[in-house]
């Protein structure tokens, strides 16, 4: 059984005091975080759609609705009588597929869509996704643990031992860097078949757990980046026939296939 500390954190805008201003939804959107941040995620998802429905291109709403499935998925998926909890990751997938689809330069919607990837066992797509956070900031210590954590679980050590080293030349005083290169050299030695499957794989700390998760607002303060604002007006008016089509598919996908209810779990 592999001992380690998890690098495998999710971003998050559910924090208090966010508010993404200037919109209908926005109201929708404020008490759908306030729900989240109290644990209230099948409420929390309900104003999420309604603030969606408002605003359909706006890629804020569709990543802290893929945070509530993520929330979800880490809160139900050792309940052996939820039978939904895999399709949580496809659900929190979708939304943030919509939200780089809308703010192609997001840089936590692609970290995030790599770790669902990766939680998925699609490692090339979750590389791809990782790459592109690189590719904007090639310093991000955490893209590079993420890759080496995918190339672990694949059993490509000296990839994975690349990645990590990347990683530590960028954040040197991270011991987590420095425990999971120990880490690979001990299970190197193990048998093919009793090696887990690399960071986050059957752990408490896994990617989806409340303690786990990382502000993207704290991560791009850290980090140097700056604060993006979604540009919902100009892409509303310039898409007029895809919002609606979206709000249609939305709402029917949707339909009758919401999150249980907190008075529900019993």
């Amino acid at each position: 059984m592999k001992s380690r500390i998890v690098l495998c954190f999710l971003f998050s805008l559910s924090f208090s005091g966010l508010g993404i201003a200037g919109g209908p939804g926005e109201s929708a959107f404020n008490e759908g975080l306030r729900q989240h941040d109290q644990g209230m995620l099948a409420e929390a998802e309900k104003h999420l759609i309604d603030a969606i429905a408002l605003e359909p291109t706006n890629a804020d709403y569709h990543f802290e609705l893929a945070n509530i499935y993520a929330a979800a998925y880490d809160q139900w998926k050792r309940d052996p009588k939820r039978s939904q909890t895999e399709e949580y990751l496809g659900r929190a997938a979708y939304e943030l597929q919509q939200a780089i689809m809308f703010r192609p330069d997001f840089l936590a919607a692609h970290f995030n869509l790599g770790v669902v990837y990766k939680k998925r066992g699609q490692y090339e797509k979750a590389r791809e996704q990782f790459k592109k956070v690189l590719k904007q900031n090639p310093d991000s210590s955490p893209a590079w643990m993420q890759i080496g954590a995918t190339y672990e679980e694949q059993g490509f050590d000296d990839d994975a031992r690349d990645a990590y080293l990347e990683a530590k030349q960028r954040d040197y005083t991270n011991t987590d860097i420095q425990t999971a290169l120990d880490d690979l050299e001990m299970h190197q030695s193990e048998p093919e078949q009793t090696r887990g499957g690399g960071l986050g794989a059957g752990d408490p700390f896994g990617m989806f757990d409340q303690g786990a998760q990382y502000s993207l607002y704290q991560q791009q303060s850290a980090q140097g980046y700056q604060q993006q604002q979604p540009a919902q007006g100009s892409m509303q008016q310039a898409l007029p026939a895809v919002a609606a089509m979206l709000v249609q598919q939305f709402m029917n996908r949707r339909a009758g296939n919401s999150l249980p209810s907190n008075s529900d779990e019993e």
